[in-house]
């Protein structure tokens, strides 16, 4: 290949692309910013580092045309231009290519070169190092290219071994790595079998103990016996009483620090619950690790334990409190001498674990010694019963006996007054009638309306007089009970009250048949009567008394339904208006003695039913009757 030649002039340092029928490949790539100061630098041969330019260097105009950098292929790069040229280094010809770099919005932010090796020697070695070197002339000869393809080959042989034995390396690196950490791996999860299995077997001998007693005082000690031999130096348990902590449990390795321990908790002395252990929620554990005078004092009170704290040489310490049923019932502490390791938090699990079985043991042995006591004191007061009970029997029968004399006395007297009271009342009425009728002259208007007054009162009282004479004959009758059909009973009943209806403007809407009921007729007159009575006089002012009666079937038992469009009754009622006496309304605008429901209930009872309300006021209300089917 001819030198690049420009008029007769040196030869110029850029090149057209190269062919690409010459193979080469990138050995060398480096990056600089619109300054051209090196940002980066790249290599795969360690022969060209000395070579290739330094991080922080700028390519300057007053560098030499024939060095490594070429300013001039550099710049035109800067202006968006592609260039490339050929060097020689190290005997062996190099392309050197020049690009642009740019950002995302295609702006040039600086140049990327690259430095190639080119494996066609003999035509790489005409380039623009011509004028410069002139021994490279002969290296055009077959001999020298031949030496020149051979170096090259050695050089990526031996780049290529050098790859391999990194690779090799590399490779046995990672499987020391591998196997470390899989050694590390098994030996971890076989300290942790072997601390699981320390730990399961403490809490199956400590399951031993807490199950070999009935006494919740002889199973602190031994427990405390086995912690110490198993985990720790001391081992403290307390129990809380009331709003004091007493201990029941203590154990340690040594006798010095076993009587430094008594001292600090006292076996016959209580102390307050600290404020610092109070405060905290019922599940917090305590792990110190590196134990300080200011730790104990959290939990020891001041004074004489505290002194005795001062000689006790912790290094670490566990607290766990005991917990049943959502109640503190006392403490776990634990201590750790020098030369022993510290606790962890397997150590802290495993005292949780403890604490948790020992407040469940205590409280079912609580539970056991309350239920011994309470069987004890059943069986006592059965005694007692029995022979209480054959004296109230006979108390019972004798009450009983004077009781029903008394009520069919009081039931007589009553009827005898309540009879008698009515010959006085009619006189009353009868006396008024006279006198409103033969002195109408003699009487103003307002000794008329006296007059009215008068006859108005005598008639109620002589209505709740007949009430309460109904309620009294109910409870003192004896009632023959038999087959009734309550289609002829709610016949005779419309047929009763007939002018009523038609003065309040009722409609009754009845669904026949009704059912046939083992009853007394007379009475389920009566208790019909009061109860559509009842729907067709309390309605609003203005509305039409609309009453619907139906009947259901079922299991040995027929229910009646009376259906009202009334003002309707609040649910906190519904059993109040069975009462006697019980009124919800003014009797100025519904009339009415207050018997009426309790003559119902009261007959419905004595005939084996019952009666009941579904109501909400201004909706009507369903009174519901159930009796005992023929």
């Amino acid at each position: 290949m001819k030198p690049l030649r420009s008029n007769g002039k040196r030869p110029s340092t850029e090149m057209p692309a190269p062919d690409r029928s010459i193979k080469s490949a990138t050995i060398s790539t480096w990056k600089t910013d619109r300054k051209l100061r090196i940002v980066g630098v790249s290599t795969r041969s360690a022969r060209l580092k000395s070579a290739l330019p330094a991080p922080g260097e700028v390519i300057s105009p007053r560098g030499r045309q024939d060095g490594f950098l070429r300013y001039r292929a550099h710049a035109e790069a800067l202006r968006g231009k592609r260039t490339a040229y050929r060097i020689t280094l190290f005997l062996y010809s190099y392309e050197v290519v020049v690009t642009p770099r740019r950002d995302r919005r295609r702006r040039i932010i600086g140049v990327q070169g690259r430095l190639k090796l080119d494996l066609a020697c003999g035509e790489g070695l005409s380039g623009g190092w011509e004028g410069t070197l002139p021994g490279l002339r002969e290296r055009k000869q077959k001999g020298s290219l031949r030496k020149k393809t051979s170096m090259a080959s050695a050089l990526r042989s031996l780049e290529l071994a050098r790859a391999v034995s990194d690779t090799v390396r590399v490779s046995a690196e990672v499987r020391n790595s591998r196997l470390v950490a899989t050694t590390e791996r098994a030996l971890e999860a076989k300290q942790k079998a072997e601390a699981g299995e320390r730990r399961a077997r403490l809490l199956a001998d400590a399951n031993a103990i807490l199950d070999s007693s009935l006494d919740p005082r002889g199973i602190f000690d031994p427990l405390a016996r086995l912690v110490v031999a198993r985990m720790a130096d001391w081992f403290v348990i307390e129990v809380r009483d009331h709003q004091h902590l007493r201990r029941t449990g203590l154990a340690c390795n040594d006798l010095q620090r076993t009587e430094i321990l008594e001292r600090m908790f006292p076996i016959n002395t209580a102390h307050e619950e600290p404020g610092l252990i109070g405060d905290i929620s019922l599940t917090s554990n305590e792990l110190i690790v590196d134990v300080t005078l200011k730790d104990l004092a959290a939990f020891i009170p001041a004074g004489p334990c505290l002194d005795a704290a001062k000689e006790l040489k912790t290094r670490s310490l566990i607290r766990t409190p005991m917990v049943s049923h959502g109640r503190r019932i006392g403490y776990l502490t634990l201590g750790a001498e020098e030369p022993n390791p510290p606790f962890n938090l397997q150590d802290l699990r495993t005292v949780r674990e403890l604490a948790s079985r020992i407040a469940m043991t205590r409280e079912n042995l609580l539970l056991y010694q309350e239920a011994q006591k309470e069987i004890a004191m059943r069986k006592e007061i059965e005694s007692r019963m029995r022979v209480l009970n054959a004296e109230l029997e006979r108390r019972v029968s004798d009450r009983t006996r004077l009781l029903e004399e008394a009520t069919r006395e009081a039931n007589s007297f009553a009827y005898t007054v309540a009879h008698d009271l009515r010959a006085p009342l009619r006189a009353i009425t009868g006396f008024c009638q006279a006198l409103r009728e033969d002195y109408v002259s003699a009487v103003d208007s307002q000794g008329q309306d006296y007059l009215d007054r008068i006859v108005t009162g005598a008639r109620k009282m002589d209505d709740l007089i007949r009430d309460l004479l109904d309620y009294a004959r109910i409870n003192r009758a004896d009632l023959q009970r038999t087959l009734v059909d309550l289609d002829v009973v709610v016949g005779e009943v419309l047929h009763l009250m007939a002018p009523e209806l038609q003065e309040r403007k009722a409609e009754i809407q009845v669904a026949k048949p009704l059912g046939r009921v083992i009853a007394h007729g007379p009475v389920l007159v009566q208790v019909f009567t009061n109860l559509i009575s009842n729907a067709t006089k309390f309605v609003a002012p203005g509305v039409q008394p609309v009453v619907r009666i139906r009947g259901e079937s079922g299991k040995n038992r027929v229910r009646i339904l009376i259906e009202d469009n009334g003002i309707g009754i609040s649910p906190e009622h519904h059993e109040r208006i069975f009462g006697i006496f019980e009124r919800l309304n003014r009797a100025e605008e519904y009339p009415g003695t207050g018997i009426g429901l309790a003559i119902v209930r009261r007959s419905l009872e004595r005939l084996e039913g019952s009666v009941g309300v579904e109501s909400q006021p201004g909706l009507g209300s369903t009174f519901r009757v159930d009796l005992p089917s023929a």
